[in-house]
């Protein structure tokens, strides 16, 4: 079994989208489509050159700069929207429960007038958007179709010859997942696990004690295991072991 891989990095901040494909038939899953406007033609663009049948679009929680570009891959597409049971209602409401959260609680610096103000959320027809305290439009994001099938803890996601196991690995979100393959020694860990690093645990449905046990979870996989986070660079299981500041509280 062979697999091709391809990182995309797309939107705001930026997200690394995947591309992969089991090799031998061409079928392939997209994770973490979190686009801009226009930027799903890269995808699309990647699959065609590729020549590849995009099965299954994956989510690995439910943040918009991770979903914003599922919508227009369903549509052109075809394929089936996946993610895990516990953030499938952050799909199509995205702010749920964000004001409430430690993150949206304090000012944040507007990039417009330099001020520090407070941010406002809001849903506008089909896109979410973060609004500054002058009133301008900082940040957006296309809201998602409902997912076609949730996912839990040990699933199994198989595209052609490939599978990859669901690891739930909540902290950043309740129903954050990784996506491991033994066979190829790699997982994608979303917003939970990156190189020197982890996700945030102050935003909606966030939870510092998950976040300890999902790094521990994380933590069992074989040294060798190559990180594919959803920001930054890719690492290994071994390298976050002995550099993580993180994962040395552990």
């Amino acid at each position: 079994m062979s697999i091709l891989l391809r990182c995309l990095p797309v939107g705001y901040l930026p997200t690394n989208c995947y591309v992969l494909a089991c090799e031998g038939t061409q079928e392939a899953i997209v994770i973490d489509p979190g686009t801009k406007e226009g930027e799903e033609n890269r995808i699309i663009g990647t699959i065609e050159q590729l020549k590849l049948n995009l099965e299954f679009i994956v989510c690995t929680h439910g943040h918009p700069d991770h979903t914003a570009g599922n919508k227009k891959l369903k549509q052109i597409t075809g394929a089936d929207i996946l993610i895990h049971e516990r953030d499938a209602p952050l799909l199509t409401n995205p702010w749920l429960g964000a004001e409430e959260s430690p993150a949206f609680k304090v000012p944040h610096r507007c990039p417009i007038c330099g001020k520090q103000e407070m941010v406002r959320l809001d849903i506008d027809g089909e896109k979410a958007r973060t609004i500054s305290g002058c009133g301008v439009v900082v940040w957006e994001a296309e809201i998602s179709p409902p997912a076609d099938k949730v996912l839990s803890d040990g699933d199994r996601i198989s595209f052609g010859q490939t599978e990859l196991k669901v690891i739930h690995t909540p902290g950043h979100t309740a129903g954050g997942i990784s996506l491991y393959s033994a066979d190829e020694r790699m997982v994608f860990t979303g917003d939970t696990l990156s190189s020197g690093s982890h996700g945030r645990t102050d935003l909606a449905r966030g939870s510092e004690e998950d976040m300890k046990l999902s790094l521990r979870k994380l933590m069992q996989l074989p040294t060798e295991t190559v990180v594919y986070p959803g920001h930054g660079d890719s690492t290994t299981i071994g390298k976050e072991r002995m550099d993580n500041p993180y994962v040395q509280l552990l």
